[in-house]
């Protein structure tokens, strides 16, 4: 975790090391959002392949389990928006939360905290925008880890000719004000260089941090909320190595062979192989050599695929997404189950979002607190009532 700013010095690695972890996972969990194999991933089959001596360890089918799961939640969630209620102010921000599409901008904010653990929003001007987590450093107290102190936003830019950036911009946001910064950056060894200029100061008007973060589920001992996707990623590996394997099998043995006698076959001048010629007439007495037939072929697949049904239930039992073949109980609970959590997310995140919605009528001139309102999400009353 990172406590001071001692890492934006001229020298230092950009990002962190002690980030590292935090940010690959992010980058796993973009690739599996966006339906591509993740890089760590092949590299997991490949070492499948070669401990059994598997000579094709492509995986080419994909399953999409990642990209349902954080869409159905945010659906949940989130849906067309919450509605506002409230006596003094509801049809101005009703105008104002239409006018700049916030509905749609909380939508995307619980897609990110479902594959990412957090979203990460910015009050920028008058308007509410969102930031990749992965170029979002908090910065903790010392003495306690679920403090921060100061929001960080630092990424690179002006990439050069050849594609490398050359520049980091940073942001360092504090209670009422932001600090801007700008650095020179070597984007091939990931160093930061000298600070360009001082340092702008920008009172930004509010009472709070113009850098706001929703969260998912957490625990004691972390800040960072944890994605939807880390209880699934061993299960949907398997799901995949399995299918490839079935594939590959299938594919192996998908052309009909010939079985029959030797005298069937003539040789090939070009290839120097005896091969069978098709469309030929041989004649044969009764008995007098086995007769021509196709192989056929048993690949004794049962129990692969006993083993992929039972890791589409482990699937859905976690994930809580519908499984395709179930009873109508089981489908019930998991709905019920995923609707549970989102509820969960709802009630963790309620607050936070009443406080970006207050910061946000403050920079438009409308005077509103988070007492004058409540807010009604699209999930079902008998389950979450109004939060």
């Amino acid at each position: 975790m990172l406590t001071n700013l001692n890492w934006l010095s001229p020298g230092q690695a950009y990002p962190p090391a002690s980030e590292a972890d935090r940010l690959n996972q992010y980058h796993t969990n973009e690739q599996l959002f966006l339906c591509v194999l993740p890089d760590s991933w092949r590299e997991d089959f490949q070492n499948l392949a070669q401990a059994r001596r598997i000579r094709d360890e492509q995986v080419d089918l994909f399953l999409c389990y990642h990209q349902a799961l954080s869409a159905k939640m945010a659906d949940l969630v989130c849906g067309s928006g919450p509605v506002m209620e409230s006596e003094t102010a509801a049809d101005t921000m009703a105008r104002l939360l239409e006018q700049k599409e916030i509905g749609v901008c909380l939508y995307e904010a619980f897609l990110d905290v479902s594959r990412f653990g957090n979203a990460v929003c910015k009050l920028t001007g008058e308007t509410i925008t969102l930031i990749p987590p992965k170029y979002w450093f908090p910065i903790l107290d010392p003495e306690d880890s679920r403090t921060v102190t100061a929001q960080v936003l630092a990424w690179p830019a002006d990439p050069d000719e050849n594609g490398q950036n050359t520049a980091l911009l940073v942001e360092i946001h504090t209670a009422g004000q932001v600090e801007k910064r700008r650095y020179a950056f070597e984007e091939e060894s990931g160093r930061i260089g000298t600070l360009n200029g001082d340092p702008q100061i920008v009172e930004t008007g509010l009472s709070g941090q113009a850098v706001q973060v929703l969260t998912n589920l957490t625990h004691s001992g972390g800040l960072f909320g944890v994605d939807d996707y880390a209880p699934i990623h061993s299960l949907v590996q398997k799901l995949l190595w399995r299918f490839a394997c079935v594939d590959r099998v299938l594919d192996r043995h998908s052309s009909p062979s010939l079985t029959g006698p030797s005298d069937c076959l003539e040789f090939d001048e070009a290839s120097g192989e005896y091969v069978y010629k098709s469309g030929s007439y041989f004649s044969r007495d009764e008995g007098a050599t086995p007769q021509m037939q196709y192989l056929t072929w048993d690949g004794k697949l049962e129990e692969c695929f006993a083993e992929i049904d039972a890791l589409l239930k482990q699937l859905s039992l976690l994930s809580g997404l519908e499984p395709c073949i179930q009873t109508s109980g089981e489908t019930t609970a998991a709905s019920t189950q995923m609707q549970e959590k989102a509820r969960r997310i709802l009630n963790r995140n309620n607050s936070a979002v009443k406080k970006i919605l207050c910061m946000l009528a403050q920079k438009n001139g409308i005077s509103l607190t988070a007492d004058d309102f409540s807010l009604r999400w699209p999930l079902d009353e008998s389950i979450t009532g109004l939060v």
